[in-house]
């Protein structure tokens, strides 16, 4: 028996009730997919820490015994091309290879790359590296053009797609579509060699607004080519899937709604915890309304009389701290709660510098968070009762180790620069991406006003980079705004053209980003950025604060005036001594 094998069945033993839904998703595995009771889809719903994630992965292991290909998504993806290439590099580390997709996808970033190194710099227009990637291909990202590919087609009398082949042309028009194609002809062959290739979409209530328009054309078999039947799609949330999406696939899918346990269920988990004390029982039932991940949690200690059951209304902290006695892992479990999520290198700079690795291993023995290669997290019930207490208990501390964690990423992303000069290519790098992200969810957490134009000057550059990396970007404002209780920086993600049931749209996002002020005038339109009234009286001053307000305007006065070029208008910067940035004059159409 293998490792993999025996810890599988480990948490099999483990798992506890749902023998109706196992029941449902095992016997489709049964059935023939001309079957009139076979279903391609499944959908799992139901309120945060009732048990969707277990579930799911309790599906991946029915499925991997009989014989399928089997791919975990989580919300770390963003977009359509992420999912593919984070399916692509799982499918990979099981030894199968999508070929013809990973050549595809290295054939659209080395276009990409050319497409930006060929375009033409306007005479006049706002300099440095970082106003020109940041201005001419976030015009790309708004108007559905990577790179500014339709300014540079009419730059210097080149027809640059005519001189490409026609396939790479459309690669770079439309990256989602040519490679969504490449993308089902490798699922098609996959599926020759193996019974069943499942893709389990989890936390899908995050993920669903990027990924829904383009799962949906996907397994419906007709823009992008026909998906066999033999390829199955799990996705799992908290609400319901949006009608105007989904609605036309109901009679295709299985709709799994899960509950509270219910009480045999709830009472089945406690005895295998050790938990057979009837009063004790009864107390444990009441406190946790049945919700497995407190049923689990009540019982992970085995109380010994009612009175150490700790009622759920208390924060988690206090509830876990009650039967942890050492001080340094006491507090270790509080400050890790703060990072989204957690590795050997973030609990060393939060705990103990001096730690080893694999000191940090004890943090899966806890009940509430789950590991994956090397990664913990802790359940989102769990952590956001930690991350009240802990902005409410004590500003400084909140303050102080918010910013120990963001200067920890700042280290990090400012040695790979050293090696990635490059500012598009940095965008481009996963490690320097996440690092990005999150210093900027720290910063945001403990000074919001004053990291508010850094963050809208790195979604620019997000949208510049793609759709889904500006997702990520907006997503990480809005948690920023909802883990730091700050309603107004959750509102900044609002108005960037996104919610939690919609899409982001790069159009209305660098409008917001941009704060453009249009003056309709007789002969045209005048266009500045607009700081807001108290970054406008320090913008002229001579500090470093004022020389990053000025930075910032250029870089979002470039962006506007490429969109506004690519878009075919003429555009003239006018420099003028009281503005410390040009203003845009625009005459009209070319």
């Amino acid at each position: 028996m293998s490792r993999r094998e025996k810890f599988r069945r480990q948490q099999e033993q483990n798992f506890v009730g749902r023998s109706g839904e196992l029941a449902v998703f095992e016997a489709n595995l049964r059935r023939d997919t001309n079957a009139d009771d076979f279903r391609p889809l499944f959908h799992v719903r139901g309120q945060s820490g009732v048990g969707k994630s277990t579930l799911v992965r309790r599906w991946k292991g029915y499925a991997e015994r009989a014989r399928a290909a089997t791919v975990l998504l989580d919300d770390s993806v963003h977009g359509p091309l992420e999912a593919m290439k984070a399916i692509s590099d799982q499918l990979h580390g099981q030894g199968l290879s999508m070929n013809a997709f990973t050549k595809r996808l290295g054939d659209l970033r080395q276009r990409q790359k050319a497409a930006e190194h060929a375009l033409p710099h306007s005479e006049g227009s706002p300099g440095t590296e970082a106003m020109a990637h940041a201005g001419l291909t976030a015009a790309g990202a708004v108007l559905g053009v990577p790179l500014g590919v339709d300014t540079l087609a009419r730059s210097a009398g080149q027809a640059w797609g005519q001189r490409r082949d026609r396939r790479d042309f459309g690669l770079v028009l439309d990256p989602v579509s040519e490679l969504t194609k490449a993308f089902v002809k490798e699922l098609d062959e996959l599926s020759k060699d193996w019974t069943w290739v499942v893709l389990f979409f989890d936390v899908y209530e995050r993920t669903g607004p990027a990924l829904d328009r383009w799962l949906r054309d996907l397994v419906r078999g007709e823009r992008y080519g026909e998906l066999p039947l033999k390829v199955l799609v799990v996705m799992s949330g908290q609400g319901r899937l949006t009608p105007a999406v989904w609605g036309e696939m109901t009679p295709f899918m299985e709709e799994v709604v899960l509950d509270s346990f219910t009480e045999e269920e709830a009472r089945d988990l406690l005895a295998r915890k050790g938990v057979t004390d009837e009063d004790i029982v009864t107390t444990v039932l009441h406190l946790s309304g049945r919700l497995p991940v407190l049923v689990d949690m009540l019982a992970s200690h085995q109380p010994a009389d009612p009175g150490a059951v700790i009622d759920p209304a208390e924060t988690a902290v206090e509830r876990f701290l009650k039967w942890e006695d050492d001080p340094t892992r006491r507090q270790a479990i509080l400050d890790c709660a703060l990072p989204q999520e957690v590795d050997a290198d973030i609990y060393r700079a939060l705990a103990n510098p001096d730690a080893e690795p694999s000191t940090v291993n004890w943090l899966r023995s806890l009940p509430f968070i789950t590991s994956h290669a090397g990664r913990y997290r802790y359940h989102d019930i769990v952590r956001d009762q930690m991350l009240r207490l802990q902005r409410t208990r004590s500003a400084t501390d909140w303050t102080r180790r918010h910013t120990t964690l963001a200067d920890y990423h700042t280290q990090q992303r400012a040695a790979l620069e050293t090696a990635v000069p490059e500012i598009g290519e940095r965008w481009e790098n996963d490690q320097w991406r996440d690092h990005r992200a999150a210093e900027m969810y720290h910063r945001l957490c403990t000074a919001p006003h004053e990291t508010r134009l850094t963050v809208l000057q790195d979604c620019v550059h997000a949208a510049a980079a793609n759709v889904e990396t500006l997702s990520r970007w907006v997503r990480l404002i809005r948690e920023a705004g909802r883990d730091s209780g700050q309603t107004a920086v959750t509102g900044w993600a609002d108005s960037l053209g996104t919610s939690d049931s919609g899409e982001t749209d790069p159009e209305t996002a660098l409008r917001e980003i941009l704060a453009v002020g249009l003056r309709l005038v007789k002969d045209g339109v005048s266009v500045g950025w607009l700081p807001g009234d108290d970054a406008e009286k320090r913008i002229y001053e001579t500090s470093k604060a004022a020389l990053q307000l000025r930075t910032s305007g250029a870089v979002l006065t470039s962006a506007i005036s490429t969109v506004l070029l690519a878009h075919s208008f003429h555009v003239r910067a006018a420099h003028q001594e009281d503005l410390p940035m040009p203003l845009l004059l625009v005459t009209g159409r070319q």
